[in-house]
């Protein structure tokens, strides 16, 4: 069995992991580095709620990865991509985001959306193929 752990993030890059949860997982922990640091008074509203929506994103991805819903569940991780655009977007104005995190925080979710996007059409073109 390969070894899933490096000194950086606690766990690499392998061939069970599908492109989108790698990106996803990187995402996620990035995130969590800033939510952790927003103002208290942020902490239990949208902190909590992009977190949550993280968590969700992950919890899409298995599903879409292990079951047949997969046209159901990609939709569904869409809305959520939508959804932490705005909260970003409202951090970023409440300034509890740099600039420069705000930026790659949304190369992270535009890049999430071309992978779901891709997974998605390919799922299309198989059950074309199937037909």
């Amino acid at each position: 069995m390969k070894n899933l752990h490096n000194h950086k993030s606690g766990i690499e890059s392998t061939s069970e992991m599908i492109p989108l949860m790698d990106h996803w997982y990187r995402f996620t922990l990035f995130m969590f580095g800033k939510t952790e640091k927003f103002p208290k008074s942020a902490r239990f509203t949208i902190s909590s709620r992009i977190d949550n929506y993280l968590l969700d994103g992950i919890e899409c991805i298995i599903e879409a990865q292990y079951t047949k819903n997969t046209r159901t569940v990609l939709p569904q991780f869409n809305l959520l991509l939508e959804k932490l655009r705005f909260l970003t977007r409202i951090s970023f104005e409440r300034r509890y985001l740099a600039s420069g995190d705000y930026r790659r925080i949304s190369e992270y979710i535009v890049e999430a959306g071309k992978q779901a996007g891709g997974w998605l059409k390919s799922e299309d073109s198989d059950s074309d193929k199937s037909i």
